[in-house]
């Protein structure tokens, strides 16, 4: 009686666990009504859970996957991409994708750092970075993750949003990018 009870509570566990997802800044639980937003790209073999009120738009029409935000002129800068791109062959990743971001820096003006640091997205080594910058006379702030995928590329997932906005929609950005998954080739 006492086995059977213990098999119970071991199952009882890897289910729960199978509903988790952990990420280094907080655990993200998804149910079956979040699974079923899933937007997959075949091909870029990648899947993702958009935030509430986010559609996916750009799929096979160009290299990025786009999800943007529905909502007034205020929300216009609202977006959230994803890209895959090659990592030079022998490179680092966290190295490289530090530099990714430097990079990107002299490219606005008004560069600004706010925070960055190394963590896991589906299991994988992953940089992200968060910044203040000018682009195009607008000021917006920009989130990163890059994230090692097979082989020598990288999944470059970028959001940008007016710096008003940033607070208030940061949670929703950092649980989507929690919830993308790679295919494992």
């Amino acid at each position: 009686m006492v086995r059977i009870s213990q098999n119970i509570c071991l199952m009882m566990v890897v289910l729960l666990l199978t509903q988790i997802r952990v990420s280094a800044f907080f655990v993200v639980q998804t149910n079956d009504k979040d699974e079923k937003r899933r937007v997959y790209d075949t091909e870029k073999k990648f899947s993702i859970i958009p935030p509430p009120g986010w559609d996916a738009d750009g799929q096979a029409k160009s290299p990025s996957t786009i999800l943007s935000r529905k909502g007034g002129e205020k929300e216009q800068f609202s977006n959230f991409i994803v890209k895959k791109r090659p990592v030079p062959q022998g490179a680092k990743f966290i190295e490289y994708a530090k530099g990714v971001i430097d990079g990107t820096g002299k490219l606005l003006e008004d560069f600004e750092m706010l925070e960055d640091g190394e963590m896991k997205i589906d299991g994988r080594e992953t940089y992200y970075a968060y910044f203040k910058a000018t682009g195009n006379n607008v000021k917006v702030i920009a989130g990163f993750y890059l994230i090692k995928a097979d082989g020598d590329e990288l999944y470059s997932m970028n959001y940008t949003v007016l710096p008003p906005n940033f607070e208030r929609l940061k949670p929703e950005l950092k649980k989507a990018a929690a919830t993308i998954r790679i295919a494992r080739l």
